[in-house]
Formats: structure tokens, sequence, C-alpha cells
């Protein structure tokens, strides 16, 4: 699965975020696939057996910056028009695995509320620490990281 327009050390920690979300939630990584649907790109999708599953991944590690907040909100939001356009419902999903890149979506604001209004699933999963680290040293050279 490639991923035109993104780092090497991306799409390697794509991989390995939808490898641990297959393990979470008991799915086949063969059946994930790369899709467009309607002319949306979503980053996995699965016909699964319950009902067929949207994915977005967002690799992102540590406190989300402004740009990188409306990043996230912009994968969610593509979620919607994507199961309108199956004809059915779907789970929606977007992929993490740093709690503290999420947390601006704790409080009362509309972009955490805009999750449970739509249906929107957020799931932390667990990659391994050199993908983590690879990926922190990527966004420092984009300038993406915020250090404390």
């Amino acid at each position: 699965m490639k991923y035109s327009g993104h780092s090497g050390v991306q799409q390697n920690a794509e991989m390995e975020i939808l490898r641990a979300l297959a393990r979470k939630l008991g799915f086949d990584l063969d059946k994930i696939q790369k899709m467009k649907i309607g002319g949306i790109a979503l980053d996995g999708y699965i016909e699964d057996s319950i009902e067929p599953c949207c994915i977005e991944i967002w690799a992102h590690q540590g406190e989300a910056k402004t740009a990188q907040k409306y990043k996230l909100m912009h994968d969610a939001c593509k979620l919607i028009p994507a199961e309108k356009r199956l004809g059915k419902k779907c789970r929606k999903i977007i992929c993490v695995t740093d709690k503290s890149a999420i947390s601006f979506l704790s409080g009362k604001g509309w972009q955490g509320s805009f999750f449970s209004e739509f249906d929107v699933k957020i799931e932390v999963v667990d990659i391994p620490e050199t993908a983590r680290r690879e990926i922190v040293e990527a966004q420092k050279k984009q300038n993406m990281f915020r250090e404390e």
C-alpha cells in the first residue's frame, strides 16, 4: 500500500498503525485496502461482516499545533460524505497512536463534539517505539513537533 505525497517514514508508520488497528479490531490486514469512494481518498476501507469500515490514519506524535488540528478535522470530515456515497451505514474510524495529539478534542469545543455527533470513532493503537521515534524525527525536520 503506497501513499503518494507522504514520506517513507510516514508510509511505514501508516502500515504499522493499520496493522495495530487490524489486530485491535479483529480485521484481516490483507483485506484492508486504500480506496477512493466517490473521489474521496481513504487511508483504509474494509467490508466487515457487520458493516463496512472507513479509516483515516493520523500518525502525528505530540501535542498538535493549529495546522495539525485542522488536518485531523479534515480527515474526520471526509468520512461523512464517504459514508453517504457508499449508500449504507459504515463504521467511521480515525486511528491515532498518541493520546496527547488528540487532547484538544476533550474540551467543550465543536471539534470534540463533532466526533460524537457524527459517530466518528477514535481508535488509539500502540506502535513499536522505533516507529514512534522515526515519526518524531520526521516531524522535527518538518517543524511539526512541539518540544516542551
